[in-house]
């Protein structure tokens, strides 16, 4: 299995939160290792602590953060999920289980947690 690496220029105020594996999330979350990343966010996978239960977390980058629509697009999609929407497709939207901010040295990041395994 081949290494994960962004390249380091992406750390700057506005960009990628700096995490490490170990690191614990708003005293739940703890990090056990990087699944992938792209141009606005990182995935990571997680332990829930309270659940006791593997997960991802999508961390937005800063600048995303402040100007993405995925977080609000992604809740109305789960409002619809909940209401009971019978559209086809619905099983194939992940389902947001918690979303909570973290304050970096590089901004305010959206963190999304998804499905649990």
């Amino acid at each position: 299995m081949g290494l994960l690496l962004e390249c380091a220029d992406h750390y700057y105020v506005g960009g990628f939160h700096p995490m490490n594996i170990g690191d614990t999330l708003n005293d739940r979350y703890h990090v056990i290792n990087k699944l992938g990343f792209g141009s606005y966010s990182m995935v990571w996978l997680i332990e829930d602590l309270l659940l006791k239960c593997l997960t991802s977390l999508k961390v937005l980058s800063a600048n995303s953060s402040a100007n993405s629509s995925e977080l609000s697009i992604s809740q109305h999609l789960q409002q619809q999920q909940e209401k009971g929407d019978s559209h086809p497709g619905k099983d194939h939207v992940i389902r947001i289980f918690d979303t909570f901010i973290i304050q970096g040295p590089n901004g305010m990041h959206h963190c999304i947690r998804g499905n649990q395994t």
